[in-house]
Formats: structure tokens, C-alpha cells, sequence
């Protein structure tokens, strides 16, 4: 998860912000098809959640998805990547 509900999440041209901080997570570095800037708020009841990655290629499929809370199902137990935060949540 990136950024919960109320949250504004924002894209520099650069790097991603989430309430204005930097993201520190495996995000796209760059955005061809999008603006230089763009800025929003996450909706009630929503949250963003970074790319899914192929194994093969290990690419993002794309830069952020807007989820309903209600789609998610189950709960994160570990963290895998960064290799070296590897642990149980």
C-alpha cells in the first residue's frame, strides 16, 4: 500500500510524494505518458497501491492503482523487498 484514504499523492516529474514526503519504495522513476506534475487526493474508502511486477521481466505492469477498501482481501504478514527490511510484520 502507498498511500491510504485522505492522503494526497503526487508525481514531481521525478519522484512520488505521498502528504508531500518522498516515497521510498520500488515505483516507476519515470512516467512517459503522464504529466510533469500531477497531484490528487485518495478517495474515502480507497487506497493506492504501488505496481505489480512480472516475474520474468520484473517491470511494472503500471505506476499506481486506486483500490476500494472492499476489494482487499486478507492482510500483509511479511515484507519481502528491500532484501534488506526483509522481516514479519
Amino acid at each position: 500500500m502507498v498511500a491510504d484514504a485522505g492522503q494526497e499523492v503526487g508525481w514531481t516529474g521525478r519522484r512520488w510524494l505521498v502528504d508531500g514526503k518522498d516515497l521510498q519504495s520500488k515505483l516507476p522513476a519515470a512516467l512517459p505518458f503522464y504529466p510533469n506534475a500531477w497531484r490528487f487526493q485518495v478517495p474515502p474508502n480507497h487506497v493506492v497501491i504501488g505496481p505489480e511486477t512480472t516475474s520474468a521481466t520484473a517491470e511494472p505492469s503500471s505506476p499506481l492503482v486506486i483500490v476500494s477498501k472492499e476489494q482487499i482481501v486478507g492482510r500483509a504478514w511479511a515484507r519481502y523487498y528491500p532484501s534488506w527490511e526483509r522481516c514479519l510484520l
